[in-house]
């Protein structure tokens, strides 16, 4: 089975709240209408590590 990059990462924006984004774009995550920016950061650290789930899931069943 290959190594994949983390997609998704946590950063710390002006006023400490947190953003989850893409870190092949640098842009925040849109992986729906759900909305990762302003977040504490416990709900980013939780939404960053189902996104990186559903994300190398995903890839590991394009590797099949």
């Amino acid at each position: 089975m290959a190594a994949h990059t983390m997609r998704y990462a946590v950063r710390c924006e002006a006023g400490q709240s947190w953003t989850v984004y893409d870190v092949f774009t640098g842009d925040p995550a849109k992986p729906s209408s759900w909305n990762l920016v302003n977040l504490t950061l416990a709900e980013a650290t939780t939404y960053c590590a189902v996104l990186n789930a559903k994300d190398l899931n995903r890839r590991n069943m394009l590797d099949i």
